[in-house]
């Protein structure tokens, strides 16, 4: 009877947590996507909640807000979203595939299903990090999304936060990213994320903390989220 009433107060608490996260998000200050696609750079983050029960069901459970992420990026004169999806998360604007890709910015932003936030960098990345950062897209461009994170991540994230360093992961890299740890890649190797955050356990709420700021190089930090309308 002890441990029945338990997970029925640790059910409520989760409640009472989820509905003050869901209310916190409609409370953000509002963008409009066109002013987005004028202000938005390389190295802007963006933050995906999705409506529908599977998404809810997940953030319930994990305490989180967002469930997706991209990372802004201009090329030739153009601005897209570069990101690690599942398969058919993009088929609103007819992408049935899955893995990294880049997608026009304003195109996915209005055709969204969901909450959209940003966050803007500080400022403009230096010319030999944006070039840095385009090699990578080259290499990294149509890897396959990193299937087994559904798996990975409770059995290894959540037990390494609970038991400490000790755990060491050996997630390899040819496996493929899920989305969250293929922008904490990208944003090491232009020099943003501090070299000792750990890229294979990072979730979009990681993100999305007001905490990411002591995660960066010095000289860079991102504005708070701004929910897109």
């Amino acid at each position: 009877m002890k441990i029945l009433s338990l997970i029925l107060l640790l059910l409520i608490i989760l409640l009472i947590k989820f509905y003050f996260r869901e209310i916190n998000l409609k409370r953000k200050k509002k963008i409009k996507i066109k002013d987005v696609y004028r202000f938005a750079k390389t190295g802007d983050l963006i933050l995906f909640k999705y409506h529908g029960y599977d998404s809810a069901f997940l953030r319930f459970l994990t305490g989180h807000s967002w469930t997706h992420m991209a990372l802004v990026i201009e090329f030739e004169g153009k601005k897209y979203t570069l990101e690690s999806h599942e398969k058919d998360d993009l088929k609103s604007i007819g992408i049935h595939t899955e893995g990294i890709n880049m997608y026009p910015l304003k195109l996915r932003l209005k055709s969204y299903h969901g909450n959209v936030g940003i966050r803007f960098l500080n400022r403009k990345l230096k010319t030999a990090n944006y070039h840095q950062l385009m090699q990578n897209i080259i290499k990294y461009i149509d890897s396959p999304f990193y299937t087994k994170v559904y798996s990975y991540y409770p059995t290894y994230c959540y037990a390494k936060k609970l038991l400490g360093s000790p755990l060491r992961h050996n997630k390899q890299l040819s496996d493929g990213f899920f989305c969250s740890e293929f922008i904490a890649v990208m944003l090491h190797k232009i020099r943003i994320l501090l070299p000792n955050v750990e890229t294979s356990c990072s979730n979009p709420q990681d993100f999305a903390d007001n905490n990411l700021n002591t995660k960066l190089y010095h000289g860079y930090y991102y504005s708070k989220i701004y929910a897109i309308k």
